[in-house]
């Protein structure tokens, strides 16, 4: 353990790739200040992307996905493009409308807290991703430590 602390400041690159693939949950500046935000990662540097839950509003959580340059989703010059986004969890299929927002390069989605949706990713062991309407290729986010993540984040949501 002391070992991988000492890597850890001596290469910082090495400790955030080796965040990848649990979720956590903080505390994280925002344009708007400090929101509370649950998040996952896949990948490294350029062929990063992230998965994020944060507060959404009235009991809603904001499903925030960062996918990596080198993906197939292209929204192209449209501020307005929308698409269905379609999560599996082990096996549970559940679809939800998603739209681009071009200040942050994110596909979003919102649902209540207590939504299915919310079940399933705080139990489940993977979530895949899918745009089936377009040429994106499905990409899978563990779901190691989403339970204790969620849970976190629907607390501080509800404090807020």
């Amino acid at each position: 353990m002391r070992r991988f602390l000492a890597l850890a400041f001596l290469f910082p690159s090495a400790a955030l790739a080796a965040q990848c693939g649990t979720w956590s949950a903080s505390m994280e500046d925002d344009e708007g200040g400090r929101v509370a935000m649950a998040s996952v990662c896949i990948g490294t540097e350029a062929k990063r992307s992230d998965l994020f839950l944060r507060c959404g509003g009235q009991d809603l959580l904001s499903l925030r996905v960062m996918l990596s340059a080198d993906t197939a989703l292209d929204p192209g010059d449209s501020p307005e493009f929308t698409t269905p986004l379609r999560l599996t969890v082990d096996g549970q299929v559940l679809d939800r409308p998603s739209r681009y927002e071009a200040m942050d390069g994110a596909m979003v989605t919102e649902f209540p807290m207590d939504a299915k949706v919310v079940g399933a990713l705080q139990s489940g062991k993977v979530v895949t991703l899918a745009f089936p309407k377009t040429a994106f290729k499905p990409m899978d986010f563990p779901l190691k430590g989403s339970r204790a993540a969620i849970d976190w984040l629907i607390d501080a949501c509800r404090r807020e």
